[in-house]
């Protein structure tokens, strides 16, 4: 499992370049040559030290870029450094050897790093040891560069070893951690939203389904049992109705039997999807009522129509993209259109690039302007650029379920974090997968495979600003939370 995090961009930790640029080693070398050489090394240790005490700034002007041997995270993680370093190897009449090559230290998962400050201290030779401190101002989190000197005893002698790193700020990706077991996220879900029990009041849900979180980790979820959607704020206990106020039904105040997924914009207005009244509904922030912005409220396959809209997304111009499960295609609403063009999709059900097969959750990366669709009846989640003809499959197999780790079955829900790694959730196999950006292959961070073991006909999953993980479960009634470790 941690060659397939090792990929993943998960932490916005610092990372530091390191080039080697010496190493001397001296291996059951008890030659006088060896010794005189140790001597000397030892003596230019020693006058260095002499230096910084009597000429502080100076030396350490001199030596800020210049740190030995080991190197550790502050948090105790511990680091590994990446496989498939080149390696040069040069050895003279001494046995010293020259290697060059490039090092990336990390902290916990991967980083861009932005700017380093690094602070250095000189400790008195006895203690053999050096210590560097590189600060990212942007993730506060330090690591600890530490260094020691050559042991002065016989028997350390024959197994010293002295590295210099020169230090550089650079970006990187992730090499590998074994801080945390093999996984990122608690695999033990608590209980975020409701009680268990499905019921009706504001500290309950019935079957809660597509669930969304704002930018201030405020939760709505749509409560389809309830025909309702509902907010929670932060740490609250009971949540707060802030759509269908009427009931059951297809008035403007009301919301069907079929509510699935919901997008909220940076003003808190809300956009849901009402599947079995063929509609999308905008309540503005604190409004009683709602507005279709997509559909006409009727089936159907004209551009007027939407049929069984399940995913939505709205774009900074308010656009409104919507799945229409029933049409297999993805449209774009502008803001007061009567019509939808197709964006994705929109050529027949089928398991071809140019063809979706009963599209549920979406997500839009507007910088780029990809869609992530998911596609429940073949088993697959697809990339598609808005105004190209076909779309690329990044997890699943085409038509094919399954429940290893390169097939999902009956996906219905995905998200993304901010390096493009992919979360999805497999509803058929009861499991939230993560692909790693440019990985067919699905980690499970959630669930076992079994329904009602730890996951129970989950519907819908999102992340907060720290990466937490959070899960619909329709099955028992409540949202579910799985911490980022």
């Amino acid at each position: 499992m941690l060659d397939l995090y090792s990929s993943c961009r998960l932490d916005d930790v610092q990372s530091i370049n390191l080039s080697v640029i010496k190493l001397s080693r001296h291996r059951h070398n008890h030659s006088l040559k060896s010794r005189v050489s140790y001597f000397k090394q030892f003596l230019i240790v020693y006058i260095v030290w002499l230096f910084q005490r009597h000429y502080p700034s100076s030396a350490r002007s001199r030596v800020r870029n210049t740190v030995h041997i080991a190197i550790r995270p502050k948090n105790n993680t511990h680091v590994t450094t990446p496989e498939g370093v080149d390696r040069h190897y040069h050895r003279d009449e001494s046995r010293k050897e020259s290697i060059g090559k490039n090092l990336v230290q990390d902290s916990e998962n991967t980083i861009r790093c932005a700017s380093i400050n690094k602070s250095h201290r000189a400790y008195p030779l006895g203690s053999q040891s050096n210590l560097d401190i590189w600060k990212n101002d942007v993730s506060k989190k330090n690591t600890q560069l530490q260094s020691h000197f050559l042991a002065r005893t016989e028997n350390d002698r024959e197994h010293g070893h002295q590295t210099i790193f020169k230090a550089t700020t650079g970006s990187s990706k992730l090499s590998k951690s074994t801080s945390i077991n093999g996984s990122f996220w608690n695999t033990t879900g608590i209980t975020y939203v409701g009680t268990g029990i499905q019921g009706s009041a504001l500290n309950q849900l019935s079957v809660p389904v597509g669930i969304f979180i704002d930018s201030n980790d405020i939760l709505y979820i749509n409560d389809i049992g309830n025909y309702r959607c509902v907010k929670y704020l932060p740490g609250a206990s009971s949540g707060i109705l802030v759509a269908g106020l009427g009931g059951l039904g297809s008035a403007l105040n009301q919301l069907g039997s079929s509510i699935r997924f919901n997008y909220v914009d940076s003003n808190q207005n809300i956009y849901i999807s009402d599947g079995s009244n063929n509609r999308v509904m905008f309540w503005a922030n604190s409004a009683t009522t709602g507005i279709k912005v997509a559909g006409d409220g009727t089936s159907g396959t004209s551009l007027n129509h939407t049929a069984i809209p399940f995913g939505v997304w709205v774009d900074s111009s308010s656009n409104v993209f919507v799945s229409e499960s029933g049409n297999h295609r993805v449209t774009r609403w502008s803001p007061g259109a009567t019509v939808g063009v197709v964006v994705a999709g929109g050529n027949g059900q089928g398991t071809t690039p140019d063809k979706l097969s009963g599209p549920y959750g979406i997500f839009y990366d507007e910088t780029n302007q990809n869609l992530y669709i998911v596609n429940a009846l073949s088993h697959i989640v697809v990339k598609w650029r808005v105004g190209t003809a076909n779309g690329t499959v990044l997890a699943g197999v085409p038509g094919s379920s399954g429940s290893s780790s390169t097939y999902l079955k009956t996906p219905v829900d995905l998200t993304l974090d901010q390096w493009n790694n992919i979360y999805i959730l497999d509803r058929g196999n009861s499991r939230i997968q993560l692909f790693c950006d440019g990985n067919s292959t699905g980690i499970t961070i959630a669930g076992n495979g079994t329904s009602g073991s730890s996951l129970t006909n989950p519907w819908s999953i999102k992340l907060d600003s720290q990466l937490n993980l959070y899960v619909s479960d329709s099955g028992t009634g409540r949202i579910l939370k799985f911490s980022k470790l």
